[in-house]
């Protein structure tokens, strides 16, 4: 199914994503469902498999997508509101790692050790 829900408005939505669960729980089939909709995806997907320009970033079980994105596109694409990504170099040393964010003179070191 190509994008089946995108011109219908939201209360037929709703019910009609709600037929689809049913009919892919009574009916044991696998569907194949296109849809740039995150919360479609995510609400009606047992797996998603997530593609950049045709190029698969990732695939896997809903949940495992939004807490473990395994790259940068799908950290970006997946949630609401997006991710915040901040430019970094971190640096493992013997008791803690250090932290520089690129363009501001800041370092955090993180510290190993509990108190």
């Amino acid at each position: 199914m190509d994008e089946p829900l995108s011109n219908l408005d939201v209360k037929l939505c709703l019910e009609m994503r709600s037929e689809l669960q049913r009919l892919h729980l009574n009916t044991q089939s696998t569907f194949i469902y296109v849809t740039h909709d995150q919360l479609e995806a995510i609400t009606l997907a047992t797996k998603i498999c997530l593609l950049d320009n045709g190029l698969l970033q990732q695939y896997d079980e809903p949940l495992t997508i939004y807490e473990k994105p395994r790259n940068i596109f799908v950290a970006d694409f997946v949630g609401n509101p997006s991710i915040n990504f901040i430019e970094a170099v971190g640096k493992i040393e013997k008791d803690h790692v250090s932290l520089s964010i690129l363009n501001d003179n800041y370092q955090i070191k993180f510290s190993n050790k509990t108190n």
